[in-house]
């Protein structure tokens, strides 16, 4: 999937990868851009969850994640969240 070249390229989405910021009243990390939406992954900074292994054991502690839609469903402009976080 190509974006409209006047709204933003994956290419500038991945600029911003190492960029923290606050989300949520937490401090994260961008680490990916998801092309397929496309999407930035930010990583939470200060916390971490168990995480479970195939068999729903309880295995280590990893930060937790959380993808933020760039482009509204519409895919005509930026979604209202992509825009709360202040990085254009």
């Amino acid at each position: 999937m190509s974006l409209p070249e006047t709204i933003i390229s994956v290419a500038e989405l991945r600029k911003f990868i190492g960029i923290e910021l606050s989300y949520n009243h937490e401090t994260h990390q961008i680490i990916e851009v998801l092309e397929n939406g496309p999407a930035l992954v930010l990583q939470q900074q200060n916390n971490s969850s168990i995480q479970n292994n195939q068999f729903g054991n309880a295995n280590r502690r990893t930060p937790d994640t959380v993808c933020i839609e760039v482009l509204s469903n519409d895919k005509n402009e930026f979604s209202s969240l992509f825009l709360s976080l202040n990085l254009i």
